[in-house]
């Protein structure tokens, strides 16, 4: 086996490692990279023994042992054909039942990939930024997936196999990777049965799932069986119905939101209220001053509000956004000519950073309409990031607040990619808490003929869905302060 041969597929250049594992992939026409260390791992007990590259195959060797003794084999194969098919096959030897530790896919990529493991059911996908939108997608066949603790787990977790020489003494895993042409394609290999939405605004929604020839079971959900049909209905929160069918159990995760200002909003605010205003750090200043703006809290929280503004703006060095929206905030609701005359200071001082261009143009506006200056400096400095996934989504989050800013007919297909942090419409897990707050706090700047033609569903629907996620996720104080916009 050569050092690093590279194998040709869909117009990526795949490179392998000795060990097996893709060490890079790559576009071939433009070198930029889709992922890095790609490969199925076996967790603790698996020993890994040869690799052989056939041609356009890789097939992984690993045993489990005890004792001395050779437990169980596994193989792992990739086949690069029209499609690019994953497979994973593990053999009890013994006689006796075997509980075998799990597999899982493990890759880094230089944007945040979708990824839905749901049992019987699973996919992730990659959106590379190719200029035609198309989506390297991975397909799960069969197996049972879940995303548990960061990790793709591609197996149930053991693997329970039986005796050697008996019908269950072997597992198999099997996934296919292509490019799909956009998330409506994705979106047509859900369960026929999958509900219109998961994601509820109102804790007195309900979902109906049509099962026909499935059982449903959920603890924490009521159910009700109306003919073939379940409907659901639960309490706020996050909750996990099980769906039993012909390809075996499918989770499918709801979510109930409670109301933004009785459930988060003002109970949110009560507890600042009763902190020391002058302690309270940014986002709490905005929320609270949010709050009183609306009329929530009554006329009692006015005085707290403007200490805790008075006192943000007097701290020295670099501010947060919401730092600077939350002064710019006090004075259009107060005039405040003081805090007026500090907007160019606080401007200059707010760091470069998702949310910063969307607070500096609030503040901008609260300057011309007090009297105050007509322009103020716009944020500046490096972009934030501990690695390079996060400084590639702080970086497309700027970028989609200055488009937003500029009279273009239709949305850029970089705005595209930044916004389906949001979910696109589709199940799955995307981005942290905060980083889909701040994607839907900028996205509220779009002008209203943007749309987005490749989702199963409109742009407001997918943006109506993130937040009341969020919320159904119990989010803390900084994440509720963006869906404040």
């Amino acid at each position: 086996m050569s050092a690093s041969p590279v194998i040709e597929w869909g117009g990526l250049e795949i490179h392998v490692a000795p060990d097996g594992e893709l060490s890079t992939l790559t576009l071939a026409d433009t070198g930029a990279v889709v992922a890095r260390g790609l490969a199925v791992r076996l967790a603790g007990g698996w020993v890994h023994g040869r690799t052989e590259l056939l041609l356009d195959e890789i097939e992984q060797h690993f045993s489990l042992e005890a004792g001395g003794a050779v437990q169980a084999r596994a193989v792992v194969r990739h086949v690069f054909d029209d499609v690019w098919s994953i497979r994973v096959q593990v053999q009890n030897l013994t006689d006796v039942d075997l509980a075998a530790p799990a597999a899982w896919l493990e890759m880094t990529t230089p944007w945040p990939a979708r990824r839905w493991l749901a049992g019987a059911e699973g996919q992730i996908s990659l959106d590379v930024a190719e200029p035609d939108g198309r989506l390297l997608t991975f397909t799960q066949l069969r197996g049972r997936s879940r995303l548990s603790d960061g990790l793709c787990w591609l197996t149930d977790m053991p693997m329970h196999l039986g005796p050697a020489g008996t019908p269950h003494a072997g597992y198999q895993v099997s996934w296919r990777a292509d490019w799909l042409r956009d998330e409506r394609v994705q979106a047509a290999v859900l369960p026929t049965w999958w509900p219109e939405r998961t994601v509820l605004r109102d804790v007195e929604d309900t979902v109906t799932l049509e099962l026909p020839d499935a059982a449903v079971e959920a603890a924490g959900i009521s159910i009700l069986e109306d003919g073939d049909a379940r409907v659901l209905t639960a309490k706020e929160g996050v909750h996990l119905a099980q769906v039993h069918a012909g390809r075996g159990t499918t989770d499918v995760e709801l979510a109930w939101a409670g109301d933004l200002v009785h459930a988060h909003l003002i109970p949110a605010a009560r507890g600042l209220l009763a902190r020391d205003p002058r302690t309270l750090a940014p986002h709490e200043v905005f929320l609270l001053g949010r709050a009183q703006q609306r009329g929530h809290l009554g006329e009692a929280p006015a005085d707290a509000v403007t200490q805790a503004v008075e006192s943000l703006s007097a701290r020295p060095g670099p501010i947060a956004p919401l730092a600077l929206a939350a002064v710019a905030d006090e004075v259009l609701a107060h005039g405040a000519p003081e805090l007026v005359e500090t907007l160019p200071d606080l401007a200059s001082r707010c760091a470069l950073q998702p949310g910063a261009l969307t607070c500096a143009l609030h503040a901008t506006l609260a300057s011309r309409l007090s009297g105050g200056a007509p322009t103020l400096p716009l944020p500046s400095g490096a972009v934030p990031g501990d690695d390079e996934q996060q400084r590639a989504v702080a970086e497309a989050i700027i970028h989609t607040e200055m488009l937003a800013m500029r009279a273009v007919e239709q949305m850029p297909a970089a705005t595209v990619r930044t916004l389906a942090l949001l979910g696109a419409g589709l199940p799955g897990h995307t981005a942290d808490q905060l980083t889909r707050a701040v994607v839907w706090a900028v996205s509220g700047n779009f002008p209203e003929h943007w749309e987005v033609e490749r989702w199963p569903v409109p742009l407001p629907r997918v943006r109506e869905d993130a937040r009341a996620r969020l919320l159904a996720e119990r989010c803390g104080d900084e994440v509720l302060a963006w869906l404040l916009w």
